[in-house]
């Protein structure tokens, strides 16, 4: 095959690429006439025969077949809160703490209200449950007739947060729910599949190493090394890798599958050679053992999508060994990739994709035209600040941050990892069922070496200036930083590479539009059911409560209110009011005390609201800036018995506009601001109290607010059915916007020419969805 076709399919191959990821960008699944568009612009271009633009319209086609029959199979708006009782088999290793237990499940089979549901398309498939005090140990691969309820794939929108409904998607997830049963919950005895029996030995591999890494702190590092499971990593030791710019270390990667083959195959191909096999040549031979040994390993991983984009590469490499033919490595990387999306086009929604390409790219750009071999340690530290600058631009898209230390990190801990903790536990894994003593003794040395690497990175981590905080850029900023680092990471000799300076400059600084003075922007983040709030100022910033805290693992303050803090590039928050102490306006306060600094701190309970600090909720204060009143209008004395009624309420005003914020103020208190405030209650926006309870938002605190703009902070489906039906029936008048259907709400007021109802309201769910979004 003579180059230019080579580089002809290259291109092709990038093309088809291209269209698969375009077609992520759609708001919409286009309607069935399009085909006649499509067809139409294919032939015309087949028939001027420029044929790169028919392969880049085929992948955006092939994208999207596989979207509408993804999207088909998920569970349907009718059974969403309904019963069901499911024959379903456990797929993963359920992750169990704190009397819940989480898991994904396969449902074979489904009725509702004793009716059984034929239609495999009216009941989803592939669920994500919470079983809470289950009454049995549960494991993977067993089969359960469960009773269940499931909503449809639903996350919080906010910006700069994480878009867990596209995980969703991207996995291949139609629905969550949790387990209700009590008695009537029964494991049966079903034949397994082979997939089940993976996870069931998995299950099994999990169990022993937890044994035998019982006391070690990096027990969660070596089971994700190893087995693939994240989730027992702490959230202080993510922060290190985070910052370190490690985190593909502790997950089975491309790195590790490769590192696996290539030493399989260094040692088979030198065994073979002694032995002498006539038949097949050496190389062969090793090849065929390797890639056996690559695929075990991605299977004790569970096949994860990283370790199915490696097991392509090296299927590619491993079969141009056995063809004997070679290969070049931009050629193998996008025929791997054009593979990789065939096999599943959901892949270019991972920014692990990205990354393993983009590092390939860097690396590929450094042998290119290199005439002599580097050293081990000369190599290593060229490699890393390459991969470094290079990934930079697509970091800063998918997590906002870069970490400057990450070549110093990779140099250390990269090796040590990959020749020493790696090896040593899958040697562990192997021994735990034949020589307990001797796994046990690999497990304590994969530990004590990992533990060294851990200190190390901890020190580079809290270094000042360690990590790179921005903005997420835009889209075609990134794609301005990709062009500006592959000018830099370019071959000396050629021209212009300074350049890429200039064109990566708006990804590291990008423009943030900014608060006038005499104007305040207020943002109701969508924290499920719970509350949070931040009102900008020109110069300065106040947050409203921080929404709830789950687990030890999730909260909404690093989860939602930091990354959006960061999206507005907020380094310091002047004012934080936590109107009472409900877990569900308190919970990411810990968070945001560590991740940035607080000025001062206001509450209705100082004695009971983290902070050092605490100043009393005290009725009547009041305070300016930037053209903008700040004034406290309760808690009222007496206090009330009930904790809602005593929250925090303030009101901010910004020329002839005001919000009013409630917390979760009831009738009582509603009443009792009437009766002392009067028409200075009278808002342009009413921050609903208690998330929309029947219980409040009275008639008589609703004439007097008389807002024209009603925001309501709930959760999607949540238990208490908030907001009630009598709620929304008295707000009927008023424009309402629920963050549960709106994503984040962020509106301005003050200015020129004040509140202009909706037209100044940006619903975050609404400016950014997909066609995978919930509508």
């Amino acid at each position: 095959m003579t180059s230019k076709i080579r580089w002809s399919l290259t291109t092709a191959c990038v093309c088809f690429v291209a269209g698969v990821a375009g077609f992520q960008l759609m708001h919409t699944l286009p309607q069935i006439g399009w085909l006649a568009l499509v067809a139409g612009i294919v032939a015309l271009c087949l028939s001027r025969k420029f044929f790169y633009p028919v392969f880049l319209i085929a992948g955006w086609c092939w994208a999207w077949a596989f979207a509408a029959w993804a999207l088909s199979n998920r569970l349907p708006a009718e059974l969403e809160g309904k019963t069901l009782t499911v024959l379903a088999s456990i797929i993963t290793i359920p992750q169990c703490s704190r009397n819940v237990c989480r898991f994904n499940a396969l449902i074979k089979s489904a009725e509702t209200t004793g009716i059984a549901i034929v239609d495999k398309k009216s009941v989803s498939r592939h669920v994500k449950l919470s079983w809470y005090y289950p009454s049995q140990t549960i494991k993977a691969g067993q089969h359960w007739l469960l009773t269940i309820r499931l909503k449809r794939p639903h996350g919080m929108m906010n910006p700069g947060g994480f878009d867990y409904e596209q995980w969703l998607f991207a996995n291949r997830i139609d629905a969550t729910g949790y387990v209700r049963c009590k008695q009537d919950c029964k494991q049966l005895v079903e034949n397994i599949t082979f997939r089940e029996w993976i996870q069931k030995q998995r299950h099994s591999l999990y169990l022993h190493l937890q044994e035998y890494l019982e006391i070690s702190s990096v027990s969660g590092l070596i089971t994700g090394m190893t087995l693939g499971i994240r989730d027992d990593i702490r959230p202080q030791q993510w922060e290190v890798l985070r910052n370190t710019g490690t985190a593909h270390l502790m997950a089975i990667s491309g790195l590790h599958v490769g590192l696996v083959a290539g030493l399989v195959f260094w040692i088979l191909k030198r065994l073979t050679a002694w032995v002498g096999v006539k038949r097949w040549s050496p190389h062969q031979l090793a090849a065929i053992g390797a890639m056996t040994c690559a695929v075990g390993y991605a299977l004790l991983a569970g096949l994860s999508v990283p370790t199915q984009r490696a097991l392509i590469m090296l299927g590619i490499i491993f079969g141009s060994v056995l063809l004997q033919t070679s290969i070049r490595p931009f050629h193998l990387l996008a025929l791997s990739a054009v593979v990789v999306v065939i096999v599943n086009p959901l892949a270019v929604l991972s920014a692990g994709f990205w990354l393993s390409f983009g590092a390939v790219v860097v690396i590929s750009l450094l042998l290119l035209g290199r005439n002599q071999a580097l050293g081990y340690w000369q190599a290593t530290w060229s490699i890393g600040w390459r991969v470094a600058l290079g990934l930079a631009p697509l970091l800063l898209l998918f997590f906002g941050s870069v970490s400057v230390v990450a070549p110093l990190a990779n140099l250390i801990a990269v090796p040590i990892v990959s020749l020493v903790v790696v090896p040593v536990s899958l040697f562990g894994v192997v021994l735990s069922d034949l020589f307990e003593p001797l796994a046990s003794a690999a497990f304590w040395l994969a530990s004590a070496a990992l533990s060294t690497v851990m200190w190390y990175l901890e020190q580079l981590s809290v270094l000042p200036f360690s990590t790179l905080l921005r903005p997420r850029p835009d889209l075609w900023v990134v794609a301005l930083g990709v062009v500006g680092v592959l000018l830099l990471l370019s071959p000396k000799g050629m021209q212009a590479r300074w350049l890429g300076i200039i064109l990566l400059l708006p990804a590291v600084f990008p423009r943030i539009t900014g608060v006038d003075d005499g104007t305040a922007r207020i943002t109701v983040l969508d924290v499920g059911q719970g509350l949070s709030s931040v009102i900008e100022t020109a110069n300065h910033t106040l947050v409203f409560d921080t929404g709830i805290r789950l687990s030890p693992k999730f909260d909404m303050g690093s989860a939602v209110l930091i990354p959006y803090l960061r999206s507005r590039a907020i380094s310091q928050v002047d004012t934080l009011v936590l109107s009472h102490t409900d877990a569900d306006h308190i919970g990411g306060a810990n968070a945001l005390l560590a991740a940035m600094p607080v000025v001062h701190e206001i509450s209705s309970y100082p004695q009971q609201v983290p902070g050092r600090s605490v100043e009393y909720c005290e009725p009547g204060k009041q305070w300016e800036w930037d053209g903008v009143s700040f004034i406290i209008l309760a808690p009222l004395s007496p206090y009330f018995n009930s904790e809602n009624n005593n929250s925090c309420v303030i009101q901010v005003t910004a020329g002839d506009d005001s919000v009013l914020l409630t917390g979760d103020i009831e009738a009582e208190a509603e009443i009792r601001l009437v009766d002392e405030y009067a028409e200075r209650l009278a808002s342009t926006v009413l921050v609903a109290p208690h998330h929309g309870s029947k219980t409040s938002s009275s008639s008589k605190f609703l004439d007097a607010v008389q807002p024209e703009l009603a925001l309501i902070p709930a959760g999607y489906c949540n238990q208490y059915g908030f907001p009630h039906r009598s709620v929304v029936k008295r707000y009927q008048n008023i424009l309402m916007l629920n963050t549960a259907h709106s994503g984040a709400i962020s509106l301005t007021i003050g200015g020129r020419q004040g509140f202009e109802g909706l037209q100044s309201v940006t619903e975050y769910r609404h400016q950014s969805i997909r066609y995978w979004n919930i509508r």
